[in-house]
């Protein structure tokens, strides 16, 4: 289950796209520390992209995260929410220097699918035959 985390606007993020996606790799590598931190969590750090034979493996029992520069994967209970950091001056950035299809990749991920997510929660939730017909 994708999960999209909306960064604060602010003028105080840096005018570089590269600096942008540094700062979102370090959240998450932020996030797998503290999670990490506890006894009963287990974490795989992915080198680069989603590999999965590239993971180094961690300690352990109940939650796992895995950490990649674009996303953080947290499993629980059988159920793994990817975690994807939103934030609009990367977009605007990606625009300006004529990335085309990043745009276009950035606005699906972030807007388009949310959005879809959102139409289809609200249907499910007038319409209570919805669920169990699809």
């Amino acid at each position: 289950m994708d999960v999209v985390l909306v960064m604060e606007t602010s003028s105080k993020w840096p005018d570089d796209l590269q600096a942008i996606q540094h700062i979102k790799a370090a959240f998450n590598i932020k996030l797998k520390q503290l999670l990490e931190a506890d006894q009963k969590t287990r974490t795989k750090a992915l080198r680069g992209n989603a590999n999965p034979s590239k993971q180094l493996t961690y300690d352990a029992h109940f939650l796992d995260v895995r950490v990649g520069g674009r996303f953080a994967d947290v499993t629980k209970g059988g159920l793994t929410f990817r975690l994807w950091i939103k934030c609009e001056r990367e977009e605007y950035l990606m625009s300006t220097a004529g990335e085309s299809a990043a745009v276009n990749a950035y606005h699906t991920q972030y807007e388009l699918r949310p959005a879809h997510s959102k139409a289809i929660t609200s249907i499910a939730s007038s319409h209570k035959h919805y669920s169990a017909s699809v």
